[in-house]
């Protein structure tokens, strides 16, 4: 089943920090604003992406501690697509674990996150639309 959505029809906003920003800085926008996922930014270029794991992790093995700069935990591997990406091929990334979210980019930019939370709302439209397709074709006798 190919599923007719494109990166940017579910994408989230993510957030963005600059690199000097404090591990505290962060930690406390991701409680404030319950986001999963920053964007970490050096010289208007993206350096890579933090979330609650990584900061957690980094204070938990004594990596950083609350006043170290963001860019001493940030995970610099992510996965960059076009807003019109489909669904399809994000869905084939996550399914072979490269990453569990990927950020979307317009203009060199990033306008957006998809993750696997993003996909309920998917779910939720083709469960709408099947059963209204079964609604319209019952009691229609077949040809």
């Amino acid at each position: 089943m190919v599923i007719p959505y494109k990166a940017i029809d579910v994408a989230k906003t993510v957030p963005t920090v600059n690199a000097e920003s404090t591990v505290r800085e962060v930690a406390l926008m991701i409680l404030n604003q319950g986001v999963d996922l920053v964007v970490v930014v050096k010289d208007d270029r993206v350096v890579g992406t933090v979330s609650p794991r990584d900061i957690l992790w980094g204070l938990i093995y004594g990596r950083v501690s609350l006043d170290d700069r963001i860019e001493n935990v940030v995970n610099r591997r992510f996965i960059q697509v076009s807003p019109e990406e489909s669904i399809d091929s994000i869905l084939e990334i996550m399914r072979r674990g490269e990453r569990s979210e990927v950020l979307v980019f317009e203009d060199n930019k990033p306008v957006g996150v998809v993750a696997a939370s993003s996909f309920v709302n998917i779910v939720e439209d083709i469960i709408e639309s099947l059963e209204a397709k079964s609604i319209r074709s019952y009691g229609k006798k077949p040809l």
